[in-house]
């Protein structure tokens, strides 16, 4: 049986970690590029929702919703991958003697 993968390597790791570790006005601009906030208090017509822009008027009431909850999908999987990227660029490097203590303790439970 193979060994799952890590996701990312120890090197993409260390480059988001350079990119926003502790830096979440970086973050909350990549997620302002990507997810446009929207103003709900906008005059009609000025909703900006990038992912909604598809026409859905004469679109049969099954296809709208198809499209209205594939569009959240999309915009929760993004969410929460903003989230794990702020948790890997703040997850705390063990050094060799923190792990060494960590193990002990674990294996003491």
């Amino acid at each position: 049986m193979n060994a799952q993968q890590p996701r990312f390597t120890e090197d993409e790791v260390r480059e988001l970690k350079a990119m926003f570790k502790d830096n979440d006005y970086r973050l909350k601009l990549m997620r302002k590029f990507f997810l446009p906030p929207m103003d709900y208090n906008a005059p009609m017509g000025f909703l900006q929702d990038i992912y909604g822009m598809i026409q859905a008027d004469n679109m049969p009431d099954q296809q709208a919703a198809n499209l209205v909850r594939s569009r959240n999908l999309m915009v929760n999987h993004m969410n929460r991958m903003f989230i794990e990227l702020q948790s890997i660029a703040n997850t705390k490097e063990e050094t060799p003697a923190e792990k060494k203590v960590r193990l002990q303790k674990d294996s003491a439970r």
